[in-house]
C-alpha cells in the first residue's frame, strides 16, 4: 500500500528504462515459433494493428495476437517459453534514467514500474537490470479464453491508473518518467514530469498539456 507520508516515483518501462517493446517481441517470438501461428497472424493483421494502435481499443488489438500466441500452451510451457525469451532478450538499459531510478531506491523513495507490458514478462525484465533494492512492478494482466490467452487489464492510458489502483497506487504520484504520449494520465498526475526522447520530438499535446515538463534527449541503443 501507498506510504502515507511519502508519494510514489513512478517509471514507465518500454522505452524510459529500456529500449524495445518487449511485450510485442514477446508475441512475435512465440508466433513465430509454428507456421499456422504465422498464417494467422497475418490474416488477422488488417484487423488488430489498427485496434492496437487506438488506445480505447488496444487491449482488444493486443489479446487477438496474444491469443494467437498462446493457443495450446499449458502454463508451465508458457512459463518456459517466457524464461527462454528472457534469457535470449537482455534488457537495453537508458543508463540515465536507471540511474535516475537507482537514486530514488537509495534514497529511500517508494518506486514504482508501471509498464503496459504483461506482469510476468515485466518483473522478469525489471529484475534483469540487476538494480540496488525492488521496485514494485505493475504490469498488464491476462485471462484464459478458449484455449489461449488474452489481455484483462492493458495497462496504458488511463487503464494503467486503473492497474496501479488495484496495487494501491493512487495519485498524485512524486514524480512520473514515460516516452509515450499514452502515459498522459500518468504525467499529469505527478507533481514532477520528466519525459524520455531517444530521437523523435516530444508531441506537441504533450507539451500544451504539461508545460514544465522535463524533457530527457538522451542516445538510441547502441548497434548490436
Amino acid at each position: 500500500m501507498q506510504p502515507a507520508d511519502q508519494a510514489w516515483v513512478v517509471f514507465d518501462m518500454d522505452g524510459t528504462l529500456m529500449h524495445g517493446d518487449c511485450g510485442a517481441q514477446l508475441i512475435r517470438s512465440l508466433i513465430r515459433r509454428h507456421y499456422w501461428r504465422r498464417l494467422l497472424a497475418v490474416l488477422v493483421a488488417p484487423l488488430g494493428f489498427p485496434l492496437m494502435a487506438m488506445l480505447a481499443t488496444r487491449r482488444v488489438g493486443v489479446s487477438l495476437f496474444f491469443w494467437i500466441a498462446t493457443f495450446g500452451l499449458s502454463d508451465s510451457e508458457y512459463e518456459r517459453l517466457l524464461d527462454d525469451f528472457v534469457r535470449r532478450h537482455p534488457p537495453l538499459r537508458i543508463e540515465p534514467v536507471i540511474a535516475a531510478l537507482q537514486e530514488a531506491l537509495d534514497l529511500g523513495q517508494p518506486v514504482a514500474v508501471a509498464t503496459g507490458a504483461g506482469q510476468t514478462l515485466a518483473e522478469r525484465m525489471v529484475a534483469g537490470l540487476q538494480l540496488r533494492g525492488q521496485p514494485l512492478v505493475i504490469g498488464s494482466t491476462i485471462q484464459p479464453l478458449a484455449g489461449g490467452w488474452v489481455s484483462r487489464i492493458q495497462a496504458n492510458g488511463d487503464n494503467k491508473l486503473r492497474r496501479m489502483a488495484e496495487c494501491g497506487l493512487h495519485p498524485p504520484f512524486a514524480v512520473a518518467w514515460s516516452d509515450s504520449a499514452s502515459d498522459l494520465p500518468l504525467l499529469t498526475s505527478a507533481r514532477e514530469a520528466h519525459w524520455v526522447s531517444t530521437g523523435s520530438a516530444t508531441p506537441g499535446r504533450v507539451l500544451s498539456r504539461l508545460p514544465n515538463l522535463i524533457v530527457h534527449r538522451l542516445g538510441g541503443p547502441s548497434p548490436a
